[in-house]
């Protein structure tokens, strides 16, 4: 017999076993297959563990069913595998009003002897596309959607057919199993994919997503079994295993629980799929967006070189623009130390510049890289307070602060206190080396030793709010190395990105939405730039400077920062009145509709495009009720093109941003924007109402 629940707009079906699978539709019961396990688990150097009597490759270890047992929304299905004397629990939540599950996955000790575990999953989500034609039928029915994150180069989304991605039959046999293996190692846990994949059936118009916490090392499968028997997809989320470089030594009466992962499907695509990731983030994270503009000084402006001189001016015209905040980037003290530098700001040193910046009506703001130190401090110390590696300090070049070791976060706390004492209300927060495989002290596996860092960093960075209420973090990591959702939910601002060239943000800001809510994605905009190349100097050349006066650059980088949480950059006091108005009206225009953005959601009418792609681009942010959509649309090296907003019901297009005319024209019929611009490169908002 199955068990059928329906949860919003999915059913749960669960087999008498414990076996389950999700789908939008009423699943009939002689669709069900049974003898998939819904968690991947192998005990020392055994094969994967399977449920008893359907067994697909040889194994000695047996998961056999215990009990099922419903509480409300919390389903707990508990099996056993008697040959080690080690129970699995998985914990189902069903997330309220959404097609969502969460779950944690525990394995517990029974025995009396220590149990090798070298592989757990959060989830292993099967049935996927069980009730339509076989996969390689159709080889278009499938779209696994997956995103690379790379330094300045993140929410590069790609689309791949199951065949594209190696996953194909060959045989007959029921052991063949055919996977394609997403997966990022190291702290980094965002810099190559982001842990999120959503597969597109096309055939039944429903799209799966599932996406795991936590900062360190992951894996997720996409797998096919049975060859050209096989019926299904299944994807298991790590977790971590032997090819992360991962395994623990179960004692015995210990418990081991995974990462939280969640999952779940919805009728429709992308836009569907987003909205209902959003409202989950929302749902579950512990602080919420500050929404207040912040310029910083780093990109494109001072590039970690500030002084009195550069600091000032940069100060009054950021207060002029409207900004509410104002952070000092890298410069300020020496990293690792965090001892501000006095000598660089003047009669009234670094407390000086910090009440500088009040008086300006601006929050003050510093950045910092909690978790670098230096050697100096060790000796101060002791050398435990060090993140070490089989003996060995992790980045002796940069070697980071161990945040499990009660010496180190207090002197760590202390120097928060100091900028805190000074006015500072606003902590940007960075990472900016990878720990690679992860710390350890005593032989254990340095990939769990990197677990257990991580969930040191979360509780210190829950202290900071005990200690000081009032402030307000920010994520970063060198752009968005570290960013997965146990961080981003602990954040009231995540930087999204270190590029440096504003032609190349759309596409990096669009992509990045399917990961960050709009209110908590940090979007750069600089208009008059400092280049790179010209950081010695601190000077903008002038004729990069009568570049900007046509205020297009201006316009295309503001529109780029108003997509999200709009953080303001570059050498604005040099604007001359055309550019320092742009500045201004779009600061202010920002301000219209920056507290709605918790309500918002991303769509994308011309798709998820890359880096690569120099045609154009188009984000909209769509209020919950669908009454009204903020259109950012910009053209890149195509000047003219179509944008078809059918399916979101809007009757009128208002241009809201710039009121300047730069030639652009629109024209808005049959759910059909048209857009015309003079130039390449230039971009606009417009407001769609119904």
């Amino acid at each position: 017999m199955i068990k059928k629940i329906k949860h919003n707009e999915m059913y749960l079906n669960i087999g008498e076993k414990g076996h389950f699978f999700l789908s939008c539709d009423e699943t009939k019961e002689k669709d069900y297959v049974y003898g998939y396990i819904n968690t991947n688990l192998i005990c020392g150097a055994g094969n994967e563990t399977e449920f008893e009597n359907n067994m697909i490759m040889p194994t000695c270890d047996f998961f056999r069913h215990e009990s099922t047992v419903f509480d409300g929304d919390k389903i707990g299905i508990s099996y056993n595998v008697s040959s080690q004397n080690v129970a699995v629990k998985e914990k189902l939540e069903l997330v309220d009003g959404l097609n969502v599950v969460r779950q944690v996955t525990e394995v517990e000790n029974r025995g009396d002897k220590n149990v090798k575990i070298t592989k757990l999953s959060a989830a292993c989500v099967t049935g996927i596309g069980i009730d339509g034609s076989r996969y390689f039928e159709n080889d278009k029915r499938f779209i696994v959607n997956y995103s690379y994150n790379r330094w300045q180069g993140e929410g590069q989304w790609h689309k791949s057919t199951l065949k594209e991605l190696g996953v194909y039959p060959a045989s007959k046999h029921v052991w063949e199993k055919s996977t394609h293996r997403f997966q990022s190692t190291g702290s980094y846990s965002s810099r190559v994919y982001y842990p999120l994949i959503v597969i597109e059936d096309t055939e039944k118009g429903e799209s799966w997503f599932f996406e795991r916490e936590g900062a360190q090392s992951w894996y997720m499968d996409v797998t096919a079994f049975g060859g050209f028997n096989a019926r299904f997809l299944n994807v298991s989320i790590g977790g971590t295993d032997e090819n992360t470089g991962w395994e623990y030594d179960l004692k015995p009466g210990e418990k081991y629980a995974t990462n939280t992962c969640f999952y779940g499907v919805v009728k429709g695509g992308l836009d569907e799929v987003i909205r209902t990731l959003d409202a989950y983030r929302r749902k579950y994270e512990y602080i919420h967006a500050d929404g207040k503009v912040i310029f910083n000084d780093f990109m494109n402006c001072n590039w970690a070189k500030p002084t009195y001189e550069r600091l000032i001016p940069l100060i009054d015209a950021a207060a002029e623009a409207g900004c509410d905040g104002f952070c000092i980037d890298d410069g300020w003290a020496v990293t690792g130390e965090w001892d501000p530098l006095d000598e660089k700001f003047g009669k009234g040193g670094f407390d000086g510049i910090i009440r500088y910046i009040k008086e300006k009506g601006m929050r003050p703001g510093v950045w910092f890289e909690f978790e670098c130190t230096k050697y100096k401090v060790a000796e101060e110390l002791g050398e435990d307070v060090l993140m070490h590696r089989n003996g060995n300090v992790v980045m002796p070049h940069r070697p980071r602060l161990d945040l499990s070791n009660p010496k180190a976060r207090k002197w760590l706390m202390s120097k928060i206190r100091r900028v805190y004492d000074a006015g500072v209300r606003y902590i940007k927060n960075d990472q900016n080396n990878d720990e690679c495989w992860g710390i350890n002290y005593n032989g254990e596996s340095p990939v769990q030793g990197l677990i257990d860092k991580n969930k040191a960093y979360y509780a210190f960075i829950d202290d900071i709010y005990k200690e000081f209420p009032d402030l307000v973090i920010e994520g970063c990591s060198s752009g968005a190395g570290r960013a997965t959702y146990d961080v981003l939910k602990r954040v009231s601002l995540q930087s999204v990105t270190d590029q440096e060239d504003y032609r190349l943000m759309p596409s990096v800001h669009t992509g990045s939405l399917m990961y960050y809510t709009p209110e908590k994605a940090g979007f750069w905009a600089y208009p008059y730039p400092l280049l790179y190349k010209d950081i010695e100097t601190q000077v903008i050349p002038d004729d990069e400077l009568a570049s900007f006066a046509d205020g297009r650059e201006t316009v295309f980088n503001m529109v780029n920062g108003m997509a999200g949480s709009l953080y303001l950059s570059g050498k604005i006091h040099l604007a001359d009145e055309l550019n320092k108005n742009l500045i201004k009206e779009g600061v202010a225009a920002y301000k219209t509709y920056n507290k709605t953005l918790p309500d918002r959601y991303p769509v994308f009418p011309s798709g998820l495009k890359n880096m690569d792609d120099k045609t154009m681009n188009v984000l909209g942010l769509i209020d919950k009720d669908g009454a009204d959509m903020l259109l950012f649309v910009w053209a890149l090296e195509t000047k003219e093109f179509d944008v078809d907003l059918k399916k979101y019901g809007f009757t009128r297009a208002e241009k809201f941003y710039p009121s300047a005319d730069f030639g652009e024209k629109t024209l808005y019929s049959d759910g059909v924007l048209s857009v015309s611009f003079e130039k390449e490169y230039s971009a606009m908002i417009i407001l769609m109402k119904k």
